[in-house]
């Protein structure tokens, strides 16, 4: 039996994109008969566990106020005691690593002095998107940091062919690419929506909306959204509803209470997969945004795969794969980083009848995760057998 460990500082159950990445990396191995073996951090109650062939084995970290693992000293509190996990465990036929790249550096020298190789999952290029919003000294070392980690891997997994292409140049040897995939049966376009007790308890009554359901950070820039809203309120019928988390949520709360937008923007914490399914499905149009000044354009929004897999039209604000897929398969409405734009894009995405089958049709043939993981899973043994 082929064992196969996988690193990440983040997993089920908490909620992010990685999760949903390794979930079906995780399910894909284990049909194909292998032991898998998780090394993560303690979330919430959650502690190690064991489940027949899958094994996660749980050591704390720090997280911020929210709860969130996001930082570099938060990141260095997996990092440091991961490098002593990876030597005292037991070997395998291959490693899984997530970023950040500095989780990348601890693997590599655990599978070179134990001889194991290991395949690195680069969902974007952390040095690409920290140029321009952090002294060039500290941007200079990730990019240092970040082409360690993936020259050193036996294969490199790329989210897409520009990430692919930046592998390439940092010295990557074999390049894989597997595009970001959802979850197409938990984020269906059949089930239940919001019930009208639901909708009243967070303030919505019945009037429509438009959903944002995710993290909001400083690499988001959703605060557009408000500013675009506060232009239209009084024209429009429909609502914003956010759900999520992130370092932008608590301005985003107490925003929504002031002026126009107090009564028409509700502010939620996170909430389960399942659960906002049912709001997409419920809502108009959902919303996402990728700042134009992060870095991360490269990188493929989850919050539009969960809205695509819903039939859900997208007003998406950003540049990149998420924009020019919505431009080729009209799945929504692409906008600049312009309240006024915005503000325009949202009355039609409300506004418009969309073929919600078919932009389900179009996720379930384009981005479904099951396909994802099994290609992951597909590589992670190729490596076990050159290693």
């Amino acid at each position: 039996m082929k064992s196969i460990k996988l690193v990440s500082r983040i997993f089920s159950p908490e909620v992010a994109a990685a999760t949903l990445r390794l979930d079906a990396v995780v399910e894909a191995l284990l049909h194909r008969g292998c032991a898998v073996n998780v090394l993560t951090t303690t979330y919430e109650r959650t502690g190690s566990e064991s489940k027949g062939a899958l094994r996660i084995s749980r050591w704390p970290a720090l997280r911020d106020s929210e709860g969130y693992l996001r930082g570099y000293v938060q990141y260095a509190s997996f990092d440091v005691p991961l490098l002593a996990r990876l030597l005292f465990s037991r070997s395998a036929s291959a490693v899984l690593v997530e970023p950040p790249p500095t989780t990348g550096v601890m693997v590599r020298i655990a599978s070179f002095l134990k001889r194991v190789p290991y395949v690195y999952y680069a969902a974007d290029i952390w040095s690409r998107a920290a140029d321009g919003t952090v002294p060039s000294i500290v941007s200079n070392t990730l990019r240092a940091i970040e082409k360690f980690a993936i020259r050193g891997a036996a294969k490199v997994v790329a989210v897409n062919e520009d990430v692919a292409s930046i592998c390439r140049q940092m010295g990557a040897s074999d390049v894989r690419v597997v595009p970001q995939g959802v979850d197409t049966t938990v984020f269906s376009s059949s089930g239940e929506v919001p019930t009208p007790a639901q909708k009243a308890a967070i303030g919505l009554g019945e009037r429509p909306y438009l959903l944002y359901g995710g993290n909001a950070s400083e690499v988001h820039g959703a605060e557009i959204f408000l500013g675009a809203f506060e232009q239209i309120v009084d024209q429009v019928d429909f609502d914003l509803v956010f759900f999520g988390r992130g370092t932008s949520w608590q301005a985003f709360a107490e925003r929504s209470n002031t002026g126009k937008l107090r009564g028409r923007v509700h502010v939620n914490g996170l909430i389960a997969p399942g659960e906002l399914a049912k709001w997409l499905r419920g809502a108009k149009a959902s919303l996402a945004s990728i700042h134009p000044d992060s870095g991360y354009e490269l990188a493929y929004t989850t919050k539009a795969l969960s809205s695509f897999s819903c039939g859900t039209p997208l007003l998406y604000v950003g540049q990149g794969p998420t924009a020019q897929d919505i431009r080729d398969a009209h799945l929504g409405i692409v906008a600049g980083y312009d309240a006024g734009q915005v503000a325009k894009a949202m009355i039609t995405v409300a506004a418009e009848q969309w073929p919600r089958q078919q932009i389900r049709k179009w996720a379930e043939e384009n981005k479904s995760i099951s396909s994802s993981g099994m290609q992951v899973a597909q590589i992670l043994l190729e490596a076990s057998k050159e290693g």
